[in-house]
This record gives structure tokens, C-alpha cells and sequence, in this order.
């Protein structure tokens, strides 16, 4: 039987560890250098009200199994289409799912949660841990934080793993470089390259955003390389998308010396196979990026069902202040649209404050551009913020 858990409880056990890192947070080593712990320290309380307030989707078992096989049968050209179709909603997101029982293993009662917080951040934000000089990356980026939800049954809680490195995406700015992070990796990375003339770096992006390059094979789990085509074999539309992306250190990051050393010994691990954290973090970024590119194409919306207002043994004071409400999207084949009926009171008094997604608009000539997320309504209204779950729809998609 299940514990009862929900995607609500594991972003606010989060956000729990997060307020005191250095007795909760677990699967990073922290620095103990005065200096960095200081600033480890007064980075916490803001990050854990970052993700409690940023918008949340929870994905549904349904798409999540479904997103899956299609991932699993994509093309590298599929997989590269997802990328570019995948551009960020909000400025602050969290997305997360339970992980299914795969149907040939007996459903126990455990649950496995994955998220991804995803945050919009400026150049000169990212690297103030590092004091000597740092190389500045571009001047805006989006930052993929992954976190696991674990609980055996019985658990009264779920065991949160951190893991010491993010992933870093400069590919939906304004304006998009052609390689964003060149100086950054040739400063912070060690130099060496593998059998194939590529460097950690180059093999770590392989790894995670061309998951079709047969990587990890799917009943090992071992290193399968063809090295030719791993050097080699990229399109230009590949190597584009993969010179947008790089790896960074969290806002909890591993290293006493150089919390960049603690990236690349994670990327090392995550190469040879040796972290099953990180082989997870692999196999979930193309999941992540098939759910957001899914509902950028289109979706429906019904009325927002009202959250619950405390989450299963965590305190109230780790709840996000604002209402929170999901709205239930399915994701079918053709774009429709279903709008829910207007209250008489907005109406008759006018909306409350709330946020309005990026999304993609097509003009009468035919062009498509990207529309921010952007806020509408009058706060004195009140202020809404939104939680949503991706649903399939049953009628929809085979």
C-alpha cells in the first residue's frame, strides 16, 4: 500500500532541506570552508521560497509512461525538435512526477519522485561562489536543478537526494550565440579529452540531450560507445543544440576547494556509469524536455481545482503563501482550446493579480514568436498563483 505521498509534499520536502543544508540536505558533500558555507548559508532560505513559489507542474502516471515509450522510439531528430520546442513557460518553475511501478515488477508500496526546478538566471548571478576571476557565462540562462523523492513503505516522510550539479541552457534567449559557453568550459574544465579527442564537457552534453546516441544500454546499464560515431556523427542541427547547453554547480555545490571540481567529478561519474543518481538525471532530461515541449504545442485547460491547504507531515511554514491552485491540461492532437466560464464576481470587480505563461504566438503572416511570461490583473483583487498537471488525453494521442 502506498504511503500516500504527493508531488505537493515532495516540493515542500524540498524546500524543508533546503532551509538548513547543512543538517538536511543529502547526496552532496558540502563545503566547509568558512566562506562558502557562509554563503551556502544565506543562499538557503531564498532558494527554498524560490521553489515553493515557483509554478508547478505535476505530471500524470499516463503521460509520464506514455512520454516514455515515445522517447524511447524518437529519433535524433525528434529528440533535437523537442529541444527547441521545449523553451521555458515561467520564469520560476518546478515540474515533478511519481515514477510508475514498471509492469513487470510487483508494486510494493514504495514511492520515487523526480522534479526538476528550473529558474531563469542572469550571467552575473551564477558564479559569485567562485572568488578567483570567474569566466562569466551568458548573460541569461535557464538553470535545470534535479531532486529524487524517496519512501520505502511506512515512511512518515520523503528522503530527499540533492544532486551537486545542474544543467544550464542558454538556448531560448533573445539572442542565441552560437557557442554560449565556450570560454566558460575551457576555463573550468580540466583540459583532457577522451579516446575520441572530446572533452568531459562535450561528452557529458552527448550524454544528456542525445540519449539516442545508445549510451546506456537499456539492460546492463553499461557503457556502450561507438567512438566514430560519438566524435563524428552530429548533424549541425545537433551540435547547435548541444553548444547551448553545459553543467554547473547548484546553489548547494560540492567541493571545499573549487566547487567546480565538484561538477566535474560528478560529470565523471555520470560518464563511467558510476553514480546511479546521475544515470537518473540522464535518463529524466529528455522526459523533461517531451513534457514542456508538449504543452508549448498545445493544451486544454478546465477550471482550477482548489490546492490543499497543508501537505502530508510538513509544517505549514514551509507552504508557499499565495493560493495555489491545478489546472488540468491534456495534451492532445489537434490544438483546442477550452476555456472555463468567468466568474460573476470577475465580472463584476475585475481579476485578481496573476501570472500569464510564455507560450508561442503565431502572427497572420504566418510567423511564430515567443511571448514572455508576463503578469495581468490588480493585486488589490487578490493574488493567484498556479500549480498544473499534465494529463493524456483519452480520446487523444495513441
Amino acid at each position: 500500500m502506498s504511503n500516500g505521498f504527493t508531488v505537493a509534499d515532495f516540493q515542500a520536502e524540498i524546500a524543508h532541506t533546503m532551509q538548513k543544508p547543512y543538517l538536511r540536505v543529502r547526496g552532496v558533500t558540502l563545503p566547509t570552508k568558512p566562506l562558502l558555507k557562509k554563503m551556502i548559508n544565506s543562499a538557503a532560505p531564498a532558494a527554498a521560497s524560490q521553489l515553493l513559489n515557483s509554478v508547478t507542474y505535476e505530471v500524470s502516471e499516463d503521460v509520464v509512461l506514455d512520454t516514455t515509450a515515445k522517447i524511447e522510439k524518437s529519433t535524433r531528430r525528434q529528440m533535437v525538435t523537442n529541444f527547441w520546442k521545449a523553451r521555458i513557460p515561467h520564469d520560476e518553475m518546478f515540474i515533478a512526477w511519481e515514477m510508475p511501478t514498471p509492469p513487470d515488477m510487483e508494486d510494493k508500496g514504495e514511492q520515487v519522485f523526480e522534479g526538476w526546478l528550473i529558474t531563469k538566471v542572469h550571467g552575473d548571478q551564477a558564479l559569485t561562489i567562485r572568488t578567483d576571476n570567474p569566466v562569466y557565462p551568458p548573460d541569461t540562462f535557464y538553470r535545470y536543478s534535479y531532486y529524487v523523492g524517496e519512501a520505502p513503505v511506512g515512511a512518515n516522510r520523503l528522503n530527499i537526494t540533492h544532486l551537486p550539479t545542474s544543467i544550464v541552457n542558454a538556448g531560448y534567449s533573445d539572442d542565441v550565440h552560437d557557442a554560449p559557453w565556450a570560454g566558460y568550459e575551457a576555463e573550468y574544465g580540466n583540459g583532457s579529452k577522451d579516446v575520441a579527442g572530446l572533452t568531459l564537457f562535450e561528452v557529458f552534453k552527448r550524454i544528456v540531450a542525445i540519449p539516442k546516441f545508445g549510451f546506456i544500454d537499456p539492460v546492463t546499464g553499461e557503457v556502450q560507445v561507438d567512438y566514430d560515431e560519438w566524435a563524428h556523427g552530429l548533424s549541425s542541427d545537433e551540435q547547435q543544440m548541444l553548444n547551448q547547453v553545459s553543467a554547473m554547480p547548484t546553489t548547494f555545490p560540492e567541493g571545499d576547494f573549487d566547487p567546480y571540481l565538484g561538477t566535474m567529478k560528478f560529470m565523471q561519474g555520470a560518464v563511467e556509469d558510476e553514480s546511479p543518481y546521475a544515470v537518473s538525471l540522464i535518463k529524466s532530461f529528455p522526459k523533461l524536455m517531451g513534457f514542456i515541449a508538449a504543452q508549448n504545442f498545445s493544451w486544454v485547460f478546465t477550471e482550477p481545482v482548489s490546492r490543499g491547504k497543508h501537505t502530508k507531515n510538513i509544517s505549514s511554514r514551509v507552504q508557499p503563501r499565495n493560493r495555489h491552485y491545478k489546472l488540468e491540461i491534456k495534451l492532445p492532437k489537434e490544438k483546442q482550446v477550452i476555456e472555463g466560464k468567468q466568474t460573476q464576481r470577475t465580472r463584476e470587480f475585475g481579476n485578481a493579480l496573476h501570472t500569464v505563461k510564455g507560450h508561442p504566438r503565431t502572427l497572420k503572416d504566418g510567423r511564430e514568436i515567443w511571448i514572455d511570461e508576463h503578469q495581468r490583473g490588480d493585486a488589490k483583487y487578490g493574488i493567484v498563483t498556479k500549480d498544473y498537471v499534465l494529463t493524456k488525453d483519452k480520446k487523444g494521442d495513441k
